[in-house]
């Protein structure tokens, strides 16, 4: 009896881990300021280690399950995301992909952390360890790369 019992709530708590909520959108950081927020149900998924040095990208996955429209405003347009208590600030900007949750902010700061911007050029120690050590030396120093947080501040 206690084993079904464990199982039942196992498989309800996996079938709600991805479960909709009504999320703010903001398309702009003065939508923000000013409080006038563009309501819909979203999922937000976390996405795992893996996937993010496998595929880059920053650390969720915001989409509708219903509005392709929302979807390609969702990965190109739209600015912030709020959901309850958590803020989460597009990385399309940094030309990177996904969404990454703010740690601070305040109303006239947003702080949050991302993996490396192609704006940066961080491109040379990689084509340094694979001059130097080859394949597998380049290969090791781009998951190194893949895998390194900045902290980034919107005034």
């Amino acid at each position: 009896m206690l084993k079904l019992t464990l199982t039942s709530i196992l498989i309800i708590s996996s079938a709600c881990a991805h479960a909709q909520a009504e999320a703010f959108i903001y398309p702009k950081t003065i939508d923000y300021i000013e409080k006038t927020p563009v309501a819909s149900n979203l999922i937000i998924e976390p996405r795992s280690r893996g996937s993010i040095i496998a595929g880059g990208g920053a650390e969720y996955k915001i989409y509708s399950p219903y509005d392709n429209n929302i979807n390609k405003k969702l990965k190109k347009e739209y600015f912030l995301v709020e959901r309850n208590d958590s803020l989460f600030v597009n990385c399309h900007y940094l030309r990177d992909k996904w969404y990454s949750l703010s740690f601070f902010r305040n109303e006239r700061y947003i702080f949050f952390v991302s993996g490396p911007s192609s704006l940066m050029n961080n491109n040379g120690a990689v084509v340094g360890a694979g001059l130097m050590f080859g394949l597998v030396g380049g290969a090791m120093a781009g998951m190194a790369q893949a895998g390194a947080k900045y902290n980034y501040v919107i005034d």
